[in-house]
């Protein structure tokens, strides 16, 4: 007979909040209070013009692409291929928060709106706008069902600040927020025996593909996940 999951871990972004959607909802309001004058300072006619073309497809495009900072990761937060790693100098670990900033200010100047948001205030709102993601609308229900059968908890390479903003901004409920720390570590041994607990069946290969995916499971923690669950791994 199948064993019931012992607890129910949820990826957030994409799976229970609509990031894109509040994103590019959220940077096209903040484009109209310039263009209709509510918003402080002067801004270039052609920018304004730019921002007034601007449709929701493309905004919801400016959200994907904020989404995507590997750029700066592969630069600045991994080791060299050559000279760093043979030196062996760490990694540079660089805040979710400032990833967001960095390519913020590079995509606004790659679609033309340099000058459209010129205060530090504006930014700054800018940047709270992914505390201030909406779930889908059955997300919160759905995990209510699933805390009825065991624990549901989070789990994210997102930063704990955030996820737990979201958790309660939606009324999410989860019993536990795991996504990454100061330092950029995971709740990891925790977050890898609830999972190994939580598993009906889960084999060696899934484990190895939640370790590539996540980089939160080492081979240790593994292990000792499947002794608290009475499981050989």
């Amino acid at each position: 007979m199948q064993q019931r999951p012992k607890a129910y871990l949820f990826d957030v972004f994409g799976t229970v909040v609509n990031w894109r959607h509040s994103l590019a909802k959220g940077l096209e309001a903040s484009a109209r209070k310039v263009i209709e004058g509510t918003s402080t300072g002067v801004v270039d006619e052609a920018v304004l013009a730019r921002a007034r073309s601007m449709t929701f497809s493309d905004w919801e495009w400016f959200a994907f692409q904020w989404s995507r900072y590997q750029r700066y990761i592969d630069s600045d937060a991994r080791p060299k291929e050559t000279g760093d790693r043979e030196a062996g100098k760490p990694a540079t670990f660089i805040p979710q928060e400032e990833l967001h900033r960095r390519n913020l200010d590079t995509l606004i100047t790659e679609f033309q709106l340099d000058g459209l948001w010129t205060t530090s205030d504006q930014t700054a709102q800018l940047l709270h706008l992914w505390h201030e993601l909406d779930a889908w609308p059955d997300s919160a229900a759905a995990i209510a069902r699933f805390a009825k059968l065991g624990p549901s908890a989070a789990l994210s390479d997102g930063p704990v600040a955030l996820l737990t903003s979201l958790d309660a901004r939606n009324g999410l409920r989860f019993s536990e927020v795991w996504g990454r720390i100061r330092g950029g570590r995971t709740s990891r041994t925790r977050a890898c025996t609830w999972a190994r607990c939580g598993g009906s069946g889960s084999s060696r290969g899934r484990w190895r593909s939640w370790r590539r995916t996540w980089g939160i499971c080492g081979g240790e923690e593994v292990r000792a996940a499947g002794a608290l669950c009475g499981e050989a791994v």
